[in-house]
């Protein structure tokens, strides 16, 4: 199943399959990326069908790349409403990349921990080149980006919280409101922690975590 809208309702429908494997942290969650750039072709392409989004409002608004004083800022996209987006369900992250963006602003929360790379400055730098290769280069990133992860794991704010009748072990980004990681609580049996009980938290969570 591809990118949709649902005209009617507002709801942008992006699946799994629609984002990009990355891997695995820490603590064994799927790592996904979604283009944001790729994201908004979609759309507009949508928004152009005659049989679909045509008669419809757009989606989104688009600012390209902007050469101000000699310095390229980013490009930039805003998602209108009354649109929003909702991932497949599940315990994975979607990071999103190429462009500054809010969809988070504009997400239905359902399980999927979705993470802006978006920049205050924002600004298109040309960087020289390093000596390494490119699977060099890729493998000293992904070193960097696990150990960053690994020390705001440690560091960061953590709360034990329930949704939907389940219990979860949230971390947050440094702004204290993005989730890094949401892992289900989990008892021996595997299944679900809905309740918590006197003696209870200490052993399930060296169990689940």
């Amino acid at each position: 199943m591809a990118i949709s809208v649902n005209w009617v309702t507002g709801r942008i429908y992006i699946p799994k399959a629609d984002t990009t494997y990355q891997g695995l942290n820490p603590f064994s969650q799927e790592i996904r990326e979604l283009d944001i750039d790729a994201l908004r072709l979609t759309l507009r392409d949508l928004e152009d069908d005659p049989n679909g989004g045509r008669p419809w409002p757009r989606t989104h608004n688009h600012e390209t790349e902007t050469l101000l004083a000699g310095i390229t800022y980013v490009r930039k996209v805003i998602f209108l409403a009354p649109y929003y987006f909702e991932f497949d369900s599940g315990n994975y992250r979607v990071n999103l990349t190429a462009e500054n963006n809010n969809l988070v602003d504009r997400l239905y929360y359902n399980g999927v921990t979705v993470v802006p790379a978006n920049s205050a400055g924002g600004q298109v730098v040309e960087t020289g080149t390093s000596g390494l290769t490119a699977a060099e280069s890729a493998q000293l990133n992904n070193i960097n980006t696990r150990s960053l992860y690994a020390d705001k794991i440690i560091k960061n704010k953590k709360a034990l919280e329930k949704r939907s009748g389940t219990w979860y072990l949230v971390i947050y980004d440094n702004d204290n409101s993005t989730e890094i990681l949401q892992k289900e609580l989990t008892d021996f049996a595997d299944g679900s922690i809905d309740d918590l009980v006197a003696g209870t938290l200490a052993k399930e969570l060296l169990n689940s975590v």
